[in-house]
């Protein structure tokens, strides 16, 4: 009476792929052979010294048997194969770069199968990978603004990604504070800084008495407050995402009012 049983198994590697069952026989005779289960055969098996490989996909293969010359195996093992579960991609962390000059170091976590990263903002800029299918590896773009950059680990038919998102901000416009503002008796005070072309512009106030700034985002704001006889220093800062701010200095001064004082000479007789 021949003999089977299940020696040992492996699953899948990859999702879609083969796995292996290999088989140990007593009682058959080198040849060919069909092995059976309950849902269907494996034709033609090699069997050779007692053993035989099986390459198949993932599946459950119930009571595997083999005839030889009418007799049929009566221990019937079970096997089951189980396929790799999806990838789990890790695009890693958004992030912001100053100047196209300089690239954005991606930081995937590693794939299970193959990843590959690709550029799903073509209509910001063309996106350069020096490696896309390297997790760690750096890309540059041709245009600045919003960029989301895919990581697709594909394990077999098994696929899934991640996204990262990634803004290339322009060095900010040079700030121009304005020329130094000098008013007579007069506390309010009209700016003139320069208007970013790139980046936002803010005042702020770095010294002297404390004043109201109307607008701090208008470059030709008004000031209010300056007591008569006093200067404050106002900074207008021009800033762009993670590049280094641009920043100028004014002072504004509400110069006292004179006040004439005329006397006539006290007349004297001798």
């Amino acid at each position: 009476m021949p003999q089977i049983a299940v020696n040992t198994f492996s699953d899948p590697v990859a999702c879609g792929g083969n796995g292996t069952i290999e088989l140990t026989f007593s009682n058959v005779p080198d040849g060919n052979y069909d092995i059976t289960y309950d849902a269907g055969v494996f034709p033609s098996v090699p069997v050779f010294g007692g053993s035989a490989t099986i390459n198949t996909p993932q599946g459950t293969y119930n009571n595997l048997r083999i005839t030889v010359n009418g007799c049929t195996s009566t221990d019937n093992p079970d096997v089951t194969l189980t396929d790799p579960g999806a990838p789990t991609p890790n695009a890693g962390i958004d992030g912001n770069v100053c100047d196209i000059a300089n690239p954005f170091a991606t930081n995937a976590n590693p794939a299970v199968g193959t990843g590959t990263w690709t550029n799903q903002t073509p209509g910001v800029g063309t996106a350069t990978f020096v490696d896309p299918n390297d997790e760690t590896t750096n890309v540059t773009v041709d245009s600045y603004g919003t960029y989301i950059f895919r990581w697709t680990d594909t394990n077999g038919s098994c696929s899934d990604f991640d996204e990262v998102t990634v803004t290339f901000f322009e060095d900010p416009t040079p700030a121009s504070a304005g020329n130094d503002i000098a008013q007579c008796d007069t506390p309010d005070f009209t700016m003139a800084a320069n208007n970013p072309t790139v980046g936002t512009g803010t005042w702020t106030q770095t010294a002297g008495p404390a004043v109201t700034i109307a607008d701090v985002n208008d470059p030709a704001t008004n000031v209010t407050g300056l007591p008569a006889g006093q200067s404050a220093i106002l900074r207008w800062t021009i800033a762009n995402g993670n590049c280094t701010p641009s920043f100028d200095e004014v002072t504004i001064t509400n110069d006292i009012r004179p006040v004439a004082d005329a006397h006539e000479p006290d007349a004297t007789t001798d």
